[in-house]
This record gives structure tokens, C-alpha cells and sequence, in this order.
């Protein structure tokens, strides 16, 4: 049997506001590493918060599509006194716009497992591409 806990259902669909997502963010022409992360606010959206550069970005995200499973239990003969649980999660696709305080932006297209691990692929307003593992 398969246990989804509650943050594992956040990413991209981010379905609970209790769970902070940690963001780790590498430019694809560097190997430097960023930091950043994501509140959702239990409604299939949220914020996030990147710094890159030493720039700091902030915006919100929103759940574009999911692919969601469901769970049932099945009982078996008169006393009903045994049974099969099934349960599975769903992948989770999601946008997020993000800006800075000097006006530069950052786009990002999200992907979650249900399971609380996801990625992304941002870009800023010079078109420079970042990688985004995202973990709970």
C-alpha cells in the first residue's frame, strides 16, 4: 500500500497551505545554485520566492492541469471483515509568474509526481533558463 502524506500532494497542484516546498535552482549556463520556496495555498495554487543573483523574485502559481487517482476499499464474503485499500496520486502540471522589485521577471512551468517531488523549468526576462528540483 502506497501512503501519500499531506505535503506529498503539493507540488504543482499544491493543494495544502500548511507545506513549504524547498526549491534548489541551477542555471543551465553555470553550475551555480539558487535557492527558493513554495507556500501553497490549498486550492491548487500559491506563492513562490526565489533568489537568483541576488535578485529576489515573488509571484504566484497556479495548477493548469492534473491526472489525479483515487482510492477505494473493496470488502470480500458475508462478514465483510477483510478487505483490499488501493491508493495512488497523480501527476500535477502548474504555471507560476514571479517578479522583482526592480521589475524583472521569471516564468515557470511546473511538474509534480503527488508525490511532493517536482521540477521546473524557469525563465527570466533575458531568457536564461534555470533548472528547479522542488522537495517538501
Amino acid at each position: 500500500m502506497r501512503i501519500i502524506t499531506p505535503c506529498a500532494l503539493a507540488l504543482a497542484a499544491l493543494p495544502l497551505a500548511a507545506c513549504a516546498l524547498q526549491m534548489t535552482i541551477m542555471s543551465r549556463d553555470s553550475g551555480q545554485t539558487y535557492k527558493g520556496v513554495a507556500h501553497p495555498d490549498g486550492l491548487g495554487g500559491g506563492t513562490i520566492s526565489m533568489t537568483v543573483d541576488g535578485r529576489t523574485y515573488n509571484g504566484v502559481m497556479a495548477r493548469n492541469s492534473t491526472n489525479d487517482s483515487f482510492g477505494f476499499y473493496q470488502t470480500f464474503g458475508k462478514n465483510s471483515s477483510s478487505g483490499v485499500f488501493s491508493a495512488s496520486g497523480g501527476h500535477n502540471t502548474g504555471t507560476a509568474i514571479l517578479s522583482s522589485q526592480d521589475n524583472h521577471g521569471m516564468r515557470c512551468e511546473l511538474a509534480g509526481d503527488g508525490t511532493g517531488h517536482g521540477s521546473a523549468i524557469c525563465v527570466d526576462d533575458q531568457n536564461k533558463v534555470y533548472d528547479v528540483v522542488v522537495s517538501f
